[in-house]
């Protein structure tokens, strides 16, 4: 297909490139797993004690592991055939979810069992994360990799409808046991599916890995927070999420603060939110990636921080629906454009390791975001704490943008590609 012909045109001959294309379907399956494990968990454990508080700790001990085990997690991936990783990770989560459908039909699943299998399906699921991140980059020539980083957001911010919609469906037709024996066979598909993928050799040569994975993990930090274009990029990322995430978790307050509203209104504005996100994917899946990615990066943080303060604000439902899909529209364009940006500019061999530390303040920034401002609602109110979290991720955007600019680039003139 002639990518003259139009973005969108390029988008569709990477998509239906192999084995990108095999690996993109076994992909929605494991996604997808994820959030049917997600919801059918927190479904459970609260059917079985009633309690949101258990629920709050359920998604810590789910999380957290991920969280933890990032920065091993891209050692790992750059030491090892990520095709390999990924299998063994999603083979473990298949069994694990299996099991808690075995514990479930046996009548034998209570908080006991289940919160230390929450726990090791997050391990497992670490080894996921950064491997997904990067392995796109060996299926796809590198003039298609931002499209192919994209289109992988996009399946992502996908699943996070999908997944839910369908262990709501499971359990309302059947029961929790069956919604995790389906997300079993989801990971257990993608296992089946990496098969038709081939192997991929690892980023860092033998010969250059050092001899454990503490030095390993010790160089891949270096190497993230002393790269000048790198840590700029690293900041920005951890600023929005810390800053400017927490708005998802407190919608419901939100929702009841500015149209006294209930579950209906919280799942519109957050589907719409989704909605954004994949149409901006898609609307970055199809541009020049090599051209102003930066720019897109800056732009989407500015449009995302203003519609957020607007959002907090506005009483007219309507806009709010607007504002919620500029919301998702930023997010996506400004995280799956760092993300493009570091598979670029990180070295081959450490591009796993920058991936994990950008997983990593993901996570640690949204829950420490998500605590910071819940503890300042309290004192000052939920609006209020929103909108200065906001105008702080506003303010790092401003101190950065000038250093950011200038270490792109310097980075491109050294690269002798100062015309892209």
């Amino acid at each position: 297909m002639d990518d003259s012909a139009g973005g969108f045109h390029r988008v569709a001959r990477v998509a239906a490139t192999r084995p990108l294309r095999d690996y993109f379907a076994g992909r929605i399956c494991s996604t997808t797993s994820g959030w049917v494990f997600r919801v059918t968990s927190g479904w459970t454990v609260w059917e079985l004690t009633q309690s949101p508080a258990m629920l709050g700790i359920a998604v810590f001990l789910l999380l957290t592991p991920q969280m933890m085990l990032a920065p091993f997690a891209g050692v790992v991936a750059d030491r090892h055939d990520k095709r390999t990783v990924l299998a063994i990770a999603h083979a473990i989560n298949g069994l694990l979810k299996a099991i808690v459908a075995a514990l479930f039909f046996t009548d034998m699943l209570t908080i006991g069992t289940l919160f230390p299998l929450l726990v090791v399906v997050g391990a497992a699921g670490s080894m996921d994360q950064v491997a997904a991140k990067t392995i796109v980059g060996a299926l796809v020539e590198e003039k298609d990799l931002a499209t192919a980083i994209t289109l992988n957001a996009v399946i992502y911010t996908m699943a996070g409808f999908i997944g839910p919609a369908l262990a709501g469906i499971a359990i309302a037709q059947f029961d929790v046991g069956a919604s995790f024996l389906f997300a079993g066979a989801l990971s257990w598909l993608f296992v089946i599916s990496l098969s038709r993928v081939p192997p991929i050799a690892a980023d860092a040569p033998a010969d250059a890995v050092p001899a454990s994975f503490v030095d390993d993990f010790s160089a891949g930090l270096r190497y993230s927070f002393n790269d000048p274009l790198l840590k700029l990029l690293l900041a920005l990322h951890l600023a929005s999420a810390t800053l400017g995430r927490p708005i998802i978790e407190f919608m419901p307050a939100l929702v009841s603060a500015l149209f006294q509203g209930g579950a209906g209104q919280v799942a519109t504005l957050t589907s719409t939110v989704g909605v954004g996100s994949v149409v901006g994917g898609l609307w970055l899946a199809q541009r020049d990636h090599r051209r102003g990615m930066l720019a897109v990066v800056l732009a989407g943080m500015a449009s995302l921080t203003a519609a957020l303060i607007a959002l907090t604000w506005n009483p007219v439902w309507w806009l709010a629906i607007a504002l919620a899909f500029v919301v998702g529209f930023g997010m996506i364009t400004r995280a799956a454009g760092i993300q493009t940006i570091i598979q670029y500019e990180a070295a081959r061999g450490m591009r796993g390791r920058v991936m994990s530390f950008y997983g990593l303040l993901l996570n640690a920034g949204s829950i420490l975001g998500s605590l910071v401002v819940g503890f300042f609602a309290e004192l000052i109110g939920l609006q209020l704490a929103l909108t200065l979290a906001v105008l702080a991720a506003l303010y790092v955007w401003h101190r950065l943008r000038r250093p950011l600019t200038t270490a792109m680039d310097d980075r491109l003139r050294a690269t002798g590609r100062a015309s892209a």
